[in-house]
């Protein structure tokens, strides 16, 4: 898998106040990292869906904060 070495950490689910982030709020981090990761790999989502064994739609929405993994 292509972000094999990203691991979600318990501090990930957690605000900077120590509450407990919100759906929403974590697809939307989830997303910015997904496409930086990418952006700095050099890849595009096809690769990277192909690669995580998705399907391309499902990684777009990823990408998107509109699906939660």
């Amino acid at each position: 898998m292509v972000l094999s070495n990203i691991e979600v950490m318990n501090d990930d689910c957690m605000d900077d106040s120590g509450q407990k982030k919100s759906p929403e709020q974590f697809s939307k981090e989830l997303a910015l990292r997904l496409v930086k990761l990418r952006y700095d790999r050099g890849l595009t989502q096809e690769e990277v869906a192909y690669r995580a064994e998705l399907a391309l739609y499902t990684y777009q929405k990823f990408e998107k904060g509109e699906s939660k993994p």
